[in-house]
């Protein structure tokens, strides 16, 4: 185990158990996820139940953030050995349309809903997205994002705007 975790660039310390102040890395870096899990909490505006789900994209962005202790590279670029992909990340807060994919939704009902987007699904590559109607999370990878809005609603349209004059 020791060989194939040094071949990764791991190595593996056995630490005293129930004891937090060896492990102090550790304790930083989880207060770092709940500070980042945090911000995207009050950004979003979302139910406090929802912060596990903000803990996992907090921990997915990080894997994929440039640190100094690795000479400028990411954690995930260190493990697979390439340059992580970043064309799929959106704005966490972002309105998106989540496609309803259900055979029996007749053509005259809705088929798309409202919803906010919240991370990224941790097993595949999809979008992980809030509906506060019926306060539920969606996984889909069927999503229109909406870049014309704040996070929660569109944004309203400026008189200067409209009408192509300027404020005095």
């Amino acid at each position: 185990m020791c060989d194939w975790l040094e071949s990764r660039g791991s190595n593996q310390l056995f630490m005293v158990p129930y004891i937090s102040a060896h492990i102090g890395h550790i304790e930083q870096m989880h207060h770092t996820l709940m500070a980042k899990a945090h911000t995207m909490h009050i950004y979003t505006k979302c139910p406090t139940n929802l912060w596990d789900e903000f803990y996992i994209t907090a921990g997915h962005l990080q894997d994929k953030t440039m640190t100094h202790s690795l000479d400028g590279t990411t954690p995930w670029q260190k493990w697979y050995e390439r340059q992580p992909d970043y064309s799929y990340m959106q704005e966490v807060s972002c309105r998106v349309l989540v496609l309803i994919q259900n055979k029996h939704n007749p053509k005259v009902y809705e088929r798309s809903i409202d919803c906010i987007l919240i991370g990224y699904d941790k097993d595949s590559k999809t979008y992980r997205c809030y509906y506060q109607e019926t306060k539920k999370v969606y996984s889909s990878c069927h999503i229109q994002f909406l870049e014309s809005c704040d996070g929660h609603s569109p944004l309203p349209p400026e008189a200067s705007d409209v009408q192509g004059f300027a404020n005095p």
